[in-house]
C-alpha cells in the first residue's frame, strides 16, 4: 500500500509542532516536581533503604529493581527536572523505536520514501504525545516510560537481526516492569521466520525470562522462596470492589479505557474503520503484531483496570495503525482532540468523588454526559495532593525526613 497522502512536503510545519510539543513537555518536566503518583515515593523509599541501610525493599507488587535504582538515584543526586526530563526523553525514544520495528515487520505492505517517512513518524509521535495520559504520566517519575523504551528496543534489534542487543533490552524491559513480559513474549512467538527462526524462538523467550527474573531475585528472596511477590489474591482483592467479570467491573474496564483514549477520538476511530472496511481487511490481514498487542493489554486491563497508563501499548500501537491508513486531515483533527481533551474530557459516566486527604474515593457513578477538567486546569489539585504523598507511605518511612525537597522538587542529599 502506497500512502502518496503525504505527497505534500509538510516537515518543517511537523518539526516546529513537534519542537512545541517537546519544549512543553520539558516545562511541565520542570514543574511536575516528583509527580502525583504514589509509586514514585515508593520507588524513591526503596533507593533510599539501599543507600542509607543496605536493605532492599521493594516498593509494591513485585519489585522493579531497575527503575527504583535509576529514579531514586536521580531523585538523591540530582533532583526531579533530570528524572522527569529523562524519562519524558525515554518515551520519545521508546515512541521512535516502537514505530520504526512497525514499519519494518510491515516494509513488504507500506511504501515510503525516506522524507514521507520522517513525516508520517513525527505525525505518529505528535498523535502519542498528546494523548493526555501519556502526556501526564510521562512527565514523572514512572517506571512506564523505562519499561516502554527497552522494549521498544529490544523489538527494534530483533527486527534488524541484532539478537544478542534485542536479548538484553527484552531482559531490561522485563526486569523494569513484570507486566512486560506479557507484550515480549508474543512479539517473539509471532513473529515470522524472517526476522527469528521458529527452532529458536522458544530458546531466546527462555534467555529473557532467566537473565530479566535475575532483576526479581532480591524480591523472591524475601518472599521466602513463595511466589506471593508476583501475584497475590490478598493484594489483588484489595484493589478489586466486585468479582472480575461483575457488571461493576466490567463498565469500570470500558469506562477507564474509553477515559485514556478519550471519548470523542474513540468514536471518530470507531466510525473510520467501521465506515472504510477496505482498511479494516488490510488491517485484519496485514497487521499481525499490532493487533495481537491491542489484544492483550485489552486482555491484561480487564484483569487489573487501575492505572490508565497500562495501555500505553494499545494507544501506541492503535496510533501506528492510523497514521499508516489515513490522511492526514483525518489524523491532524484526532490530535485537535488529543489537545482538547488536555482541557477538558467529554464523558458519558459522571462519578461522584469523596475527598480523603490525598486520596479520592467514588462514592457514586450514573450515565451523565458530562465535561470534566482535563491535565491543563486540574494541575493545582494535583500539585496539591501530591505535597502529602510521602505520607502514605506510613510514620516510620525514610521519605519522610526528604518530605520539604520532595514538595520543591529539588534533590534530596543535601
Amino acid at each position: 500500500m502506497i500512502l502518496d497522502k503525504y505527497k505534500n512536503n509538510n516537515l518543517p510545519l511537523l518539526l516546529f509542532a513537534f519542537l512545541s510539543l517537546f519544549f512543553t513537555g520539558t516545562y511541565f518536566c520542570f514543574i511536575n516536581n516528583y509527580g502525583w503518583d504514589h509509586d514514585t515515593y515508593a520507588m524513591i523509599e526503596t533507593y533510599l533503604n539501599i543507600a542509607e541501610d543496605g536493605k532492599y525493599t521493594r516498593s509494591r507488587g513485585a519489585g522493579y529493581l531497575i527503575p527504583e535504582i535509576g529514579i531514586g538515584f536521580l531523585s538523591y543526586y540530582l533532583g526531579s527536572f533530570s528524572v522527569n526530563f529523562l524519562s519524558f526523553s525515554f518515551l520519545i525514544a521508546g515512541l521512535i523505536f516502537f514505530y520504526k520495528s512497525l514499519i519494518k515487520i510491515l516494509e513488504n505492505y507500506l511504501v515510503f520514501d525516506r522524507e514521507k517517512d520522517n513525516e508520517v513518524l513525527i505525525i505518529f509521535i505528535l498523535i502519542c504525545l498528546t494523548n493526555h495520559i501519556v502526556f501526564r504520566d510521562s512527565t514523572i517519575p514512572m517506571d512506564y516510560s523505562w519499561s516502554f523504551l527497552f522494549y521498544s528496543m529490544g523489538f527494534y534489534f530483533i527486527t534488524k537481526k541484532k539478537i544478542e542487543l534485542s536479548l538484553i533490552f527484552f531482559s531490561l524491559s522485563f526486569g523494569s516492569r513484570f507486566n512486560f513480559l506479557l507484550f515480549i513474549l508474543p512479539t517473539i512467538l509471532f513473529l515470522s521466520q524472517t526476522f527469528i527462526d521458529n527452532k529458536k524462538k522458544l530458546l531466546f523467550s527462555f534467555i529473557i525470562l532467566t537473565y530479566g527474573g535475575l532483576f526479581y531475585l532480591p524480591s523472591w528472596l524475601q518472599s521466602s522462596f513463595s511466589l506471593d511477590f508476583i501475584f497475590s489474591t490478598k493484594w489483588y482483592n484489595s484493589f478489586k470492589s466486585a468479582p472480575v467479570f461483575s457488571l461493576e467491573e466490567s463498565v469500570r474496564f470500558l469506562h477507564k479505557t474509553i477515559s485514556a483514549i478519550g471519548l470523542l477520538f474513540s468514536l471518530i476511530v470507531f466510525f473510520i474503520f467501521i465506515n472504510n472496511k477496505k482498511n479494516l481487511f488490510i488491517i485484519c490481514k496485514n497487521y499481525k503484531i499490532p493487533i495481537i498487542l491491542i489484544l492483550i493489554n485489552l486482555i491484561v486491563f480487564f484483569f487489573f483496570p487501575w492505572e490508565p497508563s497500562f495501555l500505553w501499548i494499545l494507544i501506541f500501537a492503535l496510533n501506528f495503525i492510523l497514521v499508516t491508513l489515513y490522511n492526514k486531515k483525518i489524523l491532524f483533527l484526532l490530535i485537535f482532540i488529543n489537545l482538547f481533551t488536555w482541557f477538558y474530557q467529554v464523558k458519558i459516566i459522571e462519578i461522584t468523588y469523596e475527598n480523603n486527604g490525598c486520596l479520592k474515593h467514588p462514592t457514586q457513578a450514573k450515565l451523565k454526559l458530562n465535561f470534566e477538567k482535563g491535565i491543563m486546569l486540574t494541575f493545582p489539585e494535583r500539585a496539591e495532593h501530591a505535597k502529602c504523598y510521602p505520607d502514605l507511605l506510613g510514620k516510620n518511612t525514610k521519605i519522610l525526613n526528604y518530605k520539604t525537597q520532595l514538595i520543591n522538587g529539588s534533590k534530596l542529599l543535601n
